[in-house]
């Protein structure tokens, strides 16, 4: 509740009571200043305090997000050569068995039926 206003020093204001309720409320002088009411400064700092809090647990999160996404781009990375190499080894080395294989079946069903 607002018990006075003040227009100024110059117009013979100075302070205004801000507050009014059960533990009374701020005073903010002419000049600008703000004394806040019993307990508040004590709530600020609580405020501030898990504010803090919160931002170092924002940044420890933050760091274990990003560690956890070069983990993968690493993975990733090991993934796609292994996969290359698969896809290397199979051109080079499997088609060609498979080839021969299917040749000597051919071979076989020649030599079986009299194809020459």
């Amino acid at each position: 509740m607002w018990v006075g206003l003040a227009h100024g020093p110059a117009r013979g204001g100075g302070i205004i009571d801000c507050g009014g309720g059960p533990g009374g409320g701020g005073i903010i002088d002419g000049s600008g200043g703000y004394d806040p009411p019993p307990g508040v400064n004590i709530q600020i700092q609580g405020c501030q305090q898990v504010a803090d809090e919160a931002e170092r647990e924002y940044k420890k999160m933050s760091e274990r997000i990003n560690e956890g996404r070069e983990a993968m781009k690493g993975s990733y990375s090991t993934f796609m050569a292994e996969l290359q190499a698969s896809g290397v080894r199979l051109c080079k080395q499997t088609i060609p068995e498979l080839s021969q294989s299917v040749e000597k079946a051919i071979d076989t069903l020649r030599s079986r039926y009299g194809i020459h």
